[in-house]
């Protein structure tokens, strides 16, 4: 409901309700009295609705797009780990193929996987540059 010192903006103009008899309101622009505008009561509803319908729409599009970016983030989020996983999963394999060839494997054989099986693990550890 409206009611009088209420302000409002018509047409992206400021006014201020000054009274409201008999379904009609009266509104000073800028509170000022000698500018005055006199409106039906349901003019004035209906303008005052269809500036929050206006604002509701732009809020809810603004939202959606939201909702759309956070999903995508999400699907990247998703993907990433997955392939950290595969990564991780083939990392796990070739240490145990350079394993079981350090251990059964030919002198040569032996050395190169024992070599690299240490460097495996040195980039596993924590950097601390």
């Amino acid at each position: 409901m409206i009611k009088v010192g209420d302000k409002v903006f018509l047409d992206g103009v400021e006014y201020f309700v000054n009274d409201i008899r008999s379904g009609s309101v009266s509104l000073y622009k800028g509170k000022n009295p000698l500018s005055v505008m006199f409106m039906n009561e349901k003019t004035l509803y209906v303008k005052l609705y269809e500036q929050q319908k206006q604002r509701a729409d732009e809020l809810e599009q603004k939202l959606n797009k939201e909702v759309e970016e956070s999903y995508q983030m999400e699907n990247r989020w998703r993907t990433e780990i997955e392939r950290a996983d595969e990564l991780e999963n083939r990392w796990g394999k070739l240490k145990e193929i350079l394993d079981k060839v350090w251990k059964y494997g030919d002198a040569d054989e032996h050395e190169i996987a024992y070599d690299l099986l240490n460097r495996m693990k040195q980039l596993q550890e924590p950097n601390d540059d």
